[in-house]
């Protein structure tokens, strides 16, 4: 599962700028003094969408805003698209110890492209 993170920060930082916070700073206090307990960087990687997999900060943002995380979720499929398994189907000789090396290869490839 991946998350919409841009939309599930537009829909956060709108629901705070109802509420009076507009800023970052804002959000941080608005949230802390509802008992959400967040540190200062956490948010900034939530409204900036640079985090991996599915913090439970996020989880608990959304269930204060009453925003409802599921619909921000999606699948993505690799089958569905004809380059990768091209490249993949030119590259795996069948082997184990290709099929290993070529997924290590994919997630190093992904990791860079975050950074």
């Amino acid at each position: 599962m991946r998350v919409k993170k841009k939309e599930i920060a537009d829909a956060i930082r709108q629901h705070m700028s109802k509420s009076g916070a507009k800023e970052p700073s804002e959000i941080l206090v608005l949230l802390r003094r509802n008992g959400v307990k967040i540190s200062q960087p956490t948010l900034w990687r939530i409204l900036n969408g640079e985090y991996e997999g599915d913090p439970k900060s996020l989880k608990d943002i959304c269930k204060y805003s009453s925003i409802e995380v599921n619909k921000y979720y999606y699948d993505v499929d690799p089958a569905r698209s004809p380059k990768l398994m091209s490249a993949l189907k030119d590259e795996w000789d069948g082997t184990p110890e290709r099929e290993a090396f070529l997924a290590r290869v994919i997630k190093a490839a992904g990791r860079m492209a975050r950074a």
